[in-house]
């Protein structure tokens, strides 16, 4: 009886609870493109084998030449992300602050509600592909990531 609790307890205490740890992926990507300098954040935090949250911060600058066309870009990225604005489950924030467009999205997967994504634009739910995935891994959405060019540390 002594190893079943023994067994349990080390069980409990490896996976955080009974239903998985917690588990932060930090992918980090800068590239330019066309006169944009973009930082690209994205934390994704995995628990019980499940999408928990994202956050995905994009800090975009432009070079000087492309300076006055700043406020088109913001309208541009706000536009192909309009319905994220005002969904259950996400914070939606774009703004141009010291020459720089920050654009901020928190989804928060269990309190998404899916009759607001059936409005969703293809970009939009591409950002919620995975949202239903079972035993998702840190290392595997790591790996992942790294293909698509960001540097990744699982803390």
């Amino acid at each position: 009886m002594k190893k079943i609790f023994a067994l349990l307890l080390f069980t409990f205490l490896l996976t955080g609870c009974f239903g998985g740890g917690e588990e932060v992926i930090t992918c980090e990507r800068t590239e330019d493109a066309s006169g944009f300098e973009i930082a690209i954040v994205n934390d994704t935090t995995i628990k019980g084998g499940k999408l928990y949250s994202d956050e995905v911060i994009m800090t975009t600058t432009p070079d000087e030449a492309m300076a006055e066309y700043l406020e088109e870009y913001k309208r541009i990225i706000d536009e192909q992300f309009i319905n994220l604005a005002s969904a259950s489950g996400i914070t939606y924030s774009s703004v141009i602050e010291d020459g720089t467009h920050i654009l901020t999205i928190t989804i928060m997967y269990n309190d998404l509600d899916e009759s607001e994504i059936e409005n969703f634009n293809t970009a939009e739910r591409e950002m919620l592909n995975d949202r239903d995935e079972e035993n998702i891994s840190a290392a595997a959405t790591k790996a992942l990531r790294e293909e698509e060019g960001f540097s990744c540390e699982i803390r």
